[in-house]
């Protein structure tokens, strides 16, 4: 499966869980609107002065400058609404002030003099000018959010201003991560030398913390079927959605696919054409979806930026679409063999006249080496069209940043 079609097999077969909660607005950041929010009060409330001037009659127009008007009061933001404007007058007011009705337009102050009780208005003014008219921003019953959006402190602020204090937003996601594996412990315990450290969990779950999902620690399980099946079995009570590492390739020393269908669920294997992150497995614990991502760290978390969170995102109620990589130019050579999409560490040297950024590969020799991908910007989308890359040729480029935001 190219890379594109994988994404669209694995968001697709993702159910919303539909379990809403109702939270003040001001904790929201982050959180996944759960339904349309309606305005309940116009934004502004008023008619509202934009600038610190004087509040006029009339446009005033160039033959008739410096124009004089007496001043009558002065409006302050957070004053009641002042007394109706005359012809002849005008009133000092305050940036946010309430306008008074019989008001033409705001003069800006720096455009005036004063001269005692009276201003002169020494630029020509158009009707209108410097007035924020009441709804103009947000009417009242204006929709302000829609199902699925993924909120942030924009929404934040627009909900307030419109007068809403609380919000329903998606149940936070609770992830299952499950390490497996006969030679993978804790840091911290004692490992002997044909043993490794268990990277996979910790960072996976790192990769998954945000507002909207709660990863859970799944633990180690050996290589065992049965082991693997009664674990996930447990978990699929109580999470609304698993991800496992390692035992994914579908030889007979893999276990994944077999655990789910010995745990009563349903599975199936996926080879990508794609370097690192061949083999998935994509499977379903009666209503919980189960991912299964290969063993090794970097691979793994290649495809759960590209895959993984996505899938979650849909379960969670977002709709996140295949974006693809950015348009960028390669600084030196990149090792391809065509047939299949490469995805490799890549750094970011410089920034073409054009604007496409322009990258310099972090991993010869290798597109699964934990170093080069800790120091990389991001990685370099090489098509399964092309062989080599030579320098100033055209490649894609995914933004760590853009993979997990």
């Amino acid at each position: 499966m190219a890379p594109a079609e994988a994404f669209a097999a694995l968001v697709g077969a993702m159910d919303p869980i539909g379990a809403v909660e109702s939270i003040a607005v001001e904790d929201a950041a982050g959180r996944i609107a759960a339904g349309s929010t309606s305005a309940l009060r116009a934004v502004p409330p008023f008619n509202q002065s934009a600038v610190d001037g004087y509040a006029v009659p009339e446009a005033i127009s160039r033959d008739q400058l410096p124009h004089q008007l007496h001043v009558t009061e002065f409006a302050a933001a957070g004053d009641p609404s002042p007394r109706a404007l005359g012809q002849g007058e005008a009133m000092r007011i305050a940036t946010g002030g309430v306008v008074p009705s019989g008001t033409a337009a705001v003069v800006m102050w720096e455009h005036c003099d004063r001269e005692g009780r009276d201003v002169l208005v020494g630029r020509d003014v158009e009707a209108g000018a410097n007035i924020r008219r009441r709804g103009e921003d947000v009417a009242p019953g204006d929709k302000l959010l829609a199902r699925g959006m993924l909120l942030n402190s924009r929404h934040i602020a627009m909900l307030l201003a419109a007068g809403i204090g609380r919000v329903d937003v998606a149940a936070r996601l609770r992830v299952a991560v499950v390490s497996t594996g006969n030679e993978v412990r804790r840091v911290g315990t004692e490992a002997a030398d044909h043993e490794i450290y268990d990277a996979n969990g910790p960072a996976l779950r790192s990769l998954l913390r945000a507002p909207w999902l709660d990863p859970i620690d799944g633990g180690i399980v050996r290589d065992d079927t049965a082991a693997l099946a009664a674990s996930l079995k447990t978990l699929a009570t109580d999470c609304d959605a698993i991800l496992t590492s390692g035992g994914a390739a579908g030889s007979d020393t893999d276990h994944t696919l077999a655990a789910i269908l010995m745990a009563s669920g349903t599975a199936r294997q996926l080879q990508l054409a794609q370097r690192p992150g061949k083999p998935l497995v994509l499977g379903a614990i009666g209503n919980v979806p189960v991912l299964g991502l290969p063993g090794n760290t970097v691979a793994a978390l290649v495809n759960c930026m590209l895959y993984g969170r996505p899938m979650l995102q849909r379960r969670a109620g977002m709709s996140p679409m295949w974006r693809g990589g950015r348009p960028a130019l390669a600084h030196s050579t990149f090792e391809h063999k065509a047939g299949r999409t490469y995805f490799v560490p890549a750094r970011l040297v410089s920034v073409a006249a054009d604007g496409r950024p322009v990258l310099e590969p972090l991993a010869r020799g290798g597109t699964a080496l934990l170093q080069p991908f800790a120091l990389a910007d991001g990685l370099a989308e090489l098509p399964a069209s092309s062989g080599e890359i030579s320098p100033g040729d055209p490649v894609l480029f995914h933004s760590f940043d853009a993979l997990t935001a």
